[in-house]
């Protein structure tokens, strides 16, 4: 068990609550390796990044802790105020020489989701919302573990978080394929926010039968190692780089320009781009903008709560998206089928670099 690593834009209690998640894992009946062993393994490998686990580490662990795999945590969001809100999203990674996502899911609680009749539902600590967090994510990697569960959940799907514009180029064929999630470019003022929505990315993502995500720990290694940077726009030499280093089929990443906590009611706007590396062209691309209270209308019936749940509900769109334009199906369907809107102001058609835009009529 790594220590949790910390996105939420804040101060985060991290040993406390890793201490919490363990006693979590252990009454779910997971064999738990942490504490003073993990850390002197980190210490004697020089490893500071816990968001995830690279090859040589992954292997290291296998021999040294003698663990069939790690499971790395990221706090998305923690605000212990009123009302109190928690994101928790956690992984289970294959230890050895291909980590491989075995289980992943995450959890978004704020104390008002539930108000109920004169607010008596409210959660006023943020304790309590950390135990139910915890305790909701430990009991689904128990049913993992024993065979009973799903490897991987995802947030709800509601058609008003869909994308605002989409693009879906004819040549993105279908069939399985392997991605690798790089993290989004951050326009926001939050710290953060790009590596936490590609969390979301990598876990829905992963839902998908047809599509093997690459650990985000190996993803991260292979950028460090080519030292490649991603300031505004993605290169040809990171798709070129997941094509010859991590070999996979696709390359997804984008921009966020909003992931709003602060204010009133959480916004979120983002852009994401599928990028085939065999041809290093566009092959999908969507912007999603929305609010947490789209289509409410009654009493905050329906609204969330969080930018953190909305973004997930956002990303599950996206990827829905994605999956239905992998199925396979006729190769002549219509053009207007594959695109909803296809006309970009200049700052967006620069948001994919150097990278070969397919040309399309608008």
């Amino acid at each position: 068990m790594l220590p949790i690593e910390n996105l939420s834009g804040g101060v985060v209690p991290g040993k406390h609550l890793l201490k919490l998640l363990s006693l979590a894992a252990a009454r779910a009946g997971a064999d738990v390796v942490e504490g003073n062993p993990v850390d002197e393994f980190l210490s004697r490998h020089r490893v500071r990044f816990t968001g995830g686990i690279d090859a040589a580490t992954a292997s290291a662990a296998r021999d040294e802790l003698e663990v069939d795999a790690v499971l790395v945590t990221s706090v998305l969001l923690y605000h212990a105020g009123a009302p109190p809100k928690i994101a928790v999203t956690m992984r289970l990674v294959a230890t050895g020489e291909r980590p491989e996502i075995l289980w992943m899911d995450g959890a978004v609680l704020s104390g008002n989701d539930e108000p109920g009749l004169l607010d008596l539902g409210i959660i006023s600590k943020i304790e309590r919302l950390e135990r139910n967090a915890l305790a909701r994510l430990t009991g689904s990697l128990a049913g993992f573990l024993s065979g009973q569960g799903s490897p991987v959940t995802t947030c709800p799907a509601e058609r008003r978080f869909e994308p605002r514009v989409s693009f879906r180029s004819r040549r993105f064929a279908p069939g399985a394929a392997s991605v690798a999630v790089l993290p989004f470019v951050n326009q926001t003022e939050r710290r953060g926010a790009g590596e936490a929505l590609a969390v979301e990315f990598v876990r829905h993502l992963s839902s998908l039968g047809t599509v093997t995500v690459a650990e985000p720990g190996v993803v991260r290694d292979a950028l460090i190692r080519y030292r490649i940077v991603l300031e505004g726009s993605l290169s040809l030499l990171a798709v070129r780089t997941a094509t010859e280093v991590l070999g996979t089929d696709l390359v997804l990443t984008g921009v966020v320009r909003e992931y709003d906590d602060v204010g009133p009611v959480p916004k979120a706007d983002f852009t994401v781009t599928l990028i085939d590396t065999r041809t290093e062209e566009v092959v999908w691309e969507a912007t999603s903008d929305h609010r947490g209270d789209d289509d409410v209308v009654l009493f905050d019936r329906g609204r969330v709560n969080t930018a953190t749940a909305l973004a997930c509900r956002m990303v599950r769109s996206v990827v829905d998206g994605i999956a239905a334009a992998t199925k396979p199906g006729p190769r002549d369907r219509s053009p207007a089928l594959e695109r909803r809107t296809v006309e970009r102001p200049p700052h967006e058609q620069r948001a994919v670099g150097a990278v070969r835009r397919e040309p399309h009529e608008g």
